[in-house]
């Protein structure tokens, strides 16, 4: 039951659409940094326990009561979601389990790897339909 509706909510294009949002949520944060940097906005928003991974997750839980009344909705809201917590990876690590420094976050290394995410979803929406497929067969 659950599984049916993941393949419902995360198919093809929810994909690629997350590999677009984690490049849009990137360049939004790293605009808004430089154009509001060493200012007290943006040391407020750096030091702030909220983060913009929190909104998406909370924009998650609306987007999981919506599915039942608009799937493109949702699914937009799922994928905005993904891509707000794949695009902050470093500092979750950092919260949850100590292991990246939260200093990562923005650095020429860490964009990298944001591209890099990016692309590997887009590739994995490409071809999720064999994945599906032999996922079925097992």
């Amino acid at each position: 039951m659950v599984i049916q509706k993941i393949k419902l909510i995360f198919n093809q294009n929810t994909l690629i659409l997350i590999s677009f949002y984690i490049l849009i949520v990137r360049a939004f944060t790293l605009f808004l940094m430089k154009v509001f940097s060493n200012t007290e906005f943006t040391n407020t928003m750096i030091n702030d326990s909220l983060h913009h991974y929190h909104y998406g997750l909370m924009l998650g839980f609306v987007a999981i009561v919506l599915f039942k009344f608009n799937k493109t909705l949702s699914t937009n809201f799922l994928a905005f979601c993904a891509a707000t917590l794949l695009d902050e990876y470093s500092i979750i690590l950092y919260e949850l389990f100590g292991i990246i420094p939260k200093y990562l976050y923005s650095t020429k290394i860490d964009n990298l790897i944001i591209i890099f995410i990016s692309i590997l979803t887009f590739t994995l929406g490409l071809t999720k339909n064999r994945l599906i497929k032999k996922i079925n067969s097992l």
